[in-house]
């Protein structure tokens, strides 16, 4: 039942008794006591059965209290709004005591409905209920608060990463961002109780982030070289494979540029005085670089006979034949053991084993060590041009002869088999020893940096750094083994104020380093100053001092870059030795390179060539008449290549005809009529002797049937007027001057057309003219075909 309509017997706020009055009739319930107990008896019963009825009512209504209250406290907490679904993130928190109010309030709302005793009833009943709820509440708080703090931790450090990516061009910059989240993981380790190798391990990773980031964007805005300072500062405090990763993209950058520094050099060395390119001068600057018998100076030092002597003799030969001098003491280590008196059953004497006939046939005296293992490393240079530069080959025909690598059968000689294996091992272990004795100035830092300056070391130009490590790492091989030594102590850079007006500090080409050290050893001072031009610095002794504690007492040293290129053959004399540069791969683009640049550079010649040719038919169709049109092609004959002003001059004939007898002729290929068709005639004619020149100029073959087509288009310019006064000159020389056919027939033998038709340019002929004689030599004076295939004839013109 509920309060709506059950009314209790007792004003629960009241007490007010009812009135107690004589009964007026005192015979209304019996004359006697029995009467008055049966009365008593049935209004207990009555009282009991009405307190059951209020006890089955009072639980019903606590259970659907509580089953409202249940319901409401789900929706709110669980529904598509739900407290509990929406406390997350930022919103977690105050959740407990929001869901503890939300109890409260649902409570009192529904329970208003319901008598005391229900109310009373409910709370016992739904208390474990609410300290569920609250629990949940409490425990998914302090879950998403972690949640948040570890979110924001980790996106304070993305955007220091972010920050660095925007700005590594400001310098510093990405300096204070690697300081900033180190500042960031050490808070959040205090709060979480990490151990010193979890922060190491997340300022590693964060640093990696930072300065990765950094780098990769200055790699995409094209500065490779702040790139790269940047990574090797850093390169001990970030992750070894993701920098590594990150700095290979920089290698190929760097390998590029030096590709194209390479290239463009090769390119000045084989222009032509008019500066075009001469291709066969820049197949042969390529071939000195990259071919087989290229060298290169690896810097460090290696012993490979353990004689200072010897080693100086091997390097020296194999300098002398353009030889990798390792390859040359492997096989004196296999041939003698570094032996020179050894002599062989059969006769070979000497370090590299020499046959009497051998040296002989070589030019020197093998009973001389030095000598001896000149006539090695010479023999080694012949062998290694045979075979290409194989020098597996070379090596097994070193052993068994030339012969038997040709023909194949010293793959099947076990012993120039294990001679092979012995020789290659001995020339990886010289290589490797070579390679580990060199300064590797890209790995490893040889200097400190004075506290807060480490940006401005990274702010130096590449080139600059790249010296400032070449001479440290020079200071500590001269030094590093005395007494009293301290490396490096780098107190200035790449700066924006601070230095006199003009500093190269700020243009990062300038750096300056202060250690007590110098003030005790003036030695130390002297060596800088007479070495650092070694590897282009430029130094003074700026001050006694530097204002530094550490360093008060010693000398402040200033060195400016003089800007070229850091020449790591000028350090040779602090160890090195001559090594093969031969390049396969690097020779076969480079030669690919070359001849693209020679075809672009002749098609943007001919290109401009018939621009202009163009602009001059422009003008002298709107000449007005013949005589105009022919002193405008008169004006400008002289920038007219012959075939445009064979082609204007047929645009002449097409614009103002002018009556022509026929020349008719003797040749098959002349031509009769005037006006429009001869103008067409010539045009078609000379365009094919244009095309031939074209071919020829770019090292192509000609089939004898098209040079039957040119030969044609040849009589025709020359019988239709279409050639220069020059060009009519040189080809009337060629038919009347039995000698110059006789040495022409005989350059064609010797060099083929391309070479005879060089030769032709070379002495001043046009490129019309030599083209028009070439055509009339017959296939049959060289005893051969022309150049090329017959099998594909070219199309012809006209």
């Amino acid at each position: 039942m509920k309060f709506s309509t059950y009314e209790p017997a007792v004003n629960r706020n009241t007490i007010s008794p009812p009135a107690v009055q004589a009964p007026r009739d005192e015979m209304a319930f019996g004359t006697g006591g029995k009467e008055w107990g049966a009365l008593g008896s049935a209004v207990g019963q009555m009282t009991k059965v009405a307190q059951k009825l209020q006890d089955d009512q009072d639980a019903a209504d606590t259970m659907d209290a509580r089953n409202r209250i249940m319901t409401a406290l789900t929706d709110k907490f669980y529904g598509e709004k739900g407290l509990l679904e929406t406390g997350v993130g930022e919103n977690a928190q105050g959740l407990t005591g929001r869901v503890t109010k939300t109890i409260r309030d649902t409570f009192d709302d529904v329970s208003k409905d319901y008598n005391g005793r229900v109310r009373f009833a409910l709370r016992g009943n739904l208390n474990e209920n609410m300290a569920n709820f609250q629990r949940i509440a409490a425990s998914q708080e302090m879950r998403e608060r972690e949640t948040v703090r570890d979110a924001n931790f980790k996106s304070a450090l993305d955007t220091d990463a972010q920050l660095a990516a925007l700005n590594y061009g400001i310098d510093g910059f990405p300096t204070t961002m690697v300081n900033s989240s180190k500042n960031l993981i050490l808070a959040r380790g205090k709060q979480l109780g990490w151990s010193g190798e979890q922060i190491e391990a997340a300022n590693r990773d964060a640093t990696t982030k930072v300065i990765g980031g950094a780098a990769q964007a200055a790699i995409d805005a094209g500065e490779i070289d702040r790139a790269d300072s940047m990574l090797t500062f850093w390169r001990k405090d970030m992750d070894q494979s993701e920098w590594n990763r990150i700095y290979m993209s920089i290698k190929k950058q760097k390998d590029i540029r030096v590709d194209n520094k390479d290239f463009q050099s090769i390119l000045a060395a084989c222009r032509n005085p008019d500066g075009s390119i001469n291709l066969e001068k820049g197949k042969a600057a390529i071939e000195a670089k990259y071919g087989p018998n290229a060298m290169r100076w690896q810097e460090g030092t290696v012993s490979y006979s353990g004689d200072g002597d010897t080693d100086n003799d091997i390097i020296a030969a194999a300098q002398e034949y353009g030889v990798d001098p390792a390859l040359v003491a492997a096989v004196a280590s296999a041939e003698s053991g570094y032996n020179q008196s050894s002599v062989s059953p059969a006769g070979a004497i000497g370090m590299m084993q020499l046959m009497p006939g051998t040296a002989q046939s070589l030019g020197v005296d093998a009973n001389d060590k030095a000598q001896n293992i000149q006539g090695g490393a010479k023999y080694l240079a012949q062998l290694l041009s045979d075979f290409g530069g194989d020098v597996d080959k070379a090596i097994m025909a070193y052993n068994a002869g030339p012969e038997a690598v040709k023909s194949g059968a010293a793959y099947g000689y076990s012993e120039t088999q294990d001679y092979l294996k012995k020789v290659k091992e001995n020339l990886e272990k010289y290589k490797s020893a070579a390679a580990g004795g060199g300064i590797d100035i890209g790995n490893h830092i040889y200097y400190q940096v004075a506290s807060g300056k480490e940006d401005e070391v990274t702010g130096l130009k590449h080139n600059t750094w790249a010296k400032l490590q070449a001479l440290a790492a020079l200071y500590e091989k001269r030094f590093g083994q005395d007494g009293d030594y301290e490396p490096f102590y780098v107190t200035a850079g790449a700066a924006e104020g601070g230095h006199n007006d003009g500093s190269k500090h700020y243009q990062g080409a300038a750096f300056d380093i202060a250690m007590d050290s110098l003030k005790r050893h003036p030695e130390r001072l002297e060596w800088l100053q007479e070495h650092a031009g070694d590897v282009g610095l430029i130094p003074f002794n700026e001050y006694d001092g530097y204002g530094n504690e550490q360093y008060a007492d010693g000398e402040n040293f200033h060195f400016s870059d003089n800007g070229e290129e850091l020449d790591t053959s000028s350090i040779a004399g602090r160890g090195g030795h001559q090594v093969s540069a031969y390049d396969p791969v690097k020779q076969d683009a480079m030669l690919k390179r070359l001849e693209a640049a020679y075809t672009d550079e002749l098609r943007a010649r001919k290109q401009k060539e018939q621009d202009f040719t163009d602009s001059v038919e422009l003008l002298v169709r709107d000449a007005g008449s013949r005589e105009a049109a022919v002193n405008i092609l008169e004006q400008n004959r002289s920038q007219l290549t012959p075939g445009g002003y064979r082609e204007v001059q047929s645009a002449i004939n097409g614009y103002y005809p002018a009556p022509r007898a026929s020349t008719g002729g003797s040749r098959g290929g002349g031509y009769t009529g005037g006006g429009a068709a001869a103008a067409k005639a010539l045009s078609g004619a000379g365009k094919n002797i244009d095309k031939m020149a074209y071919t020829l100029e770019a090292g192509g073959s000609i089939s004898a049937s098209a040079m039957f087509g040119y030969r044609n288009a040849g009589d025709i310019l020359e019988d239709g007027g279409g050639l220069s006064a020059e060009d009519a000159e040189d080809v009337g020389t060629y038919e009347s001057d039995a000698e110059f056919q006789s040495n022409l027939t005989d350059d064609i033998e010797a060099n083929g057309l391309v070479g005879a038709y060089n030769h032709l340019r070379q002495n001043g002929m046009s490129a019309t003219a030599a083209a028009i004689i070439l055509s009339k030599v017959d296939p049959s004076y060289t005893g051969k075909e022309y150049q090329g295939d017959t099998s594909d004839d070219e199309e012809e013109e006209g």
